[in-house]
């Protein structure tokens, strides 16, 4: 046996081995609850207002749209459109509520912001957000209801198509209000 060099039994292998699967076994398991555990979970795709919650589907840490493109209103309203938000607004009977928008980053005219918000029982709205009632805050009303029962909602905004300056960094928060 040379000098240093240590020889391992068949016993410190097995040990070696063991212990190795229960590390694996034990990160398995740790990492199984982490995905799948209600109350580790962070808590920030929900927003509440009053007895209104919306819920982001797409599970981000906050509900905006970013980096709107320049489009025409048929490929912003189409599927091609990748600035969009699916969303879910669930809260108590008849409570009146308001989707709002409030610009994030780069500004730009209003007159060239177009939306379309569509949910599966109502026909699709679409609109120029310079058009919208705005709030005292500084956000632009794109709907308000009352509501009746859970509702699953798409927004999808885009520039128009003939503005002609920088369109980078232009985004838009997604706000629940009640009335």
């Amino acid at each position: 046996m040379k000098k240093g060099k240590k020889r391992y039994t068949k016993k410190d292998v097995q040990k070696s081995f063991i212990t190795t699967l229960c590390l694996m076994f034990l990160v398995s398991v740790i990492g199984f609850l982490i995905m799948n555990t209600e109350w580790l979970r962070p808590k920030l795709n929900e927003i509440s207002a009053s007895y209104i919650s919306l819920n982001n589907t797409n599970k981000t840490d906050m509900l905006k749209i970013t980096n709107l493109h320049k489009l025409s209103d048929k490929k912003g309203i189409s599927k091609r459109n990748k600035s969009s938000k699916d969303f879910q607004i669930t809260g108590q009977k008849e409570e009146i509520y308001q989707i709002v928008l409030y610009h994030l980053g780069d500004t730009v005219d209003e007159k060239y912001i177009h939306y379309s918000l569509t949910n599966e029982k109502d026909k699709q709205l679409t609109g120029i957000l310079s058009n919208q009632e705005e709030t005292f805050d500084g956000g632009r009303i794109i709907f308000e209801g009352t509501m009746q029962e859970g509702k699953n909602w798409n927004l999808k905004m885009w520039i128009d198509s003939k503005y002609n300056q920088n369109s980078n960094n232009i985004s838009y928060e997604i706000r629940i209000k009640t009335s």
